[in-house]
């Protein structure tokens, strides 16, 4: 079970703040990309296992 589930107050707060334009421009929409290319440049275990596909996006 979710904890946002079990407090429905704090699903209404979470639910205020997602629809905030300080939120919702905060990340870019590339993030996931520059995300990746930042981990492949340290060349860490991480960066390794992106490069070998063992790492499975969710």
């Amino acid at each position: 079970m979710n904890v946002l589930e079990r407090r429905p107050k704090v699903r209404a707060w979470a639910n205020v703040l997602l629809k905030r334009p300080s939120v919702i421009e905060a990340v870019p929409g590339n993030y996931s990309d520059l995300l990746v290319e930042f981990i492949k440049a340290k060349k860490s275990h991480l960066a390794g296992l992106i490069d070998s596909d063992l790492l499975v996006a969710a």
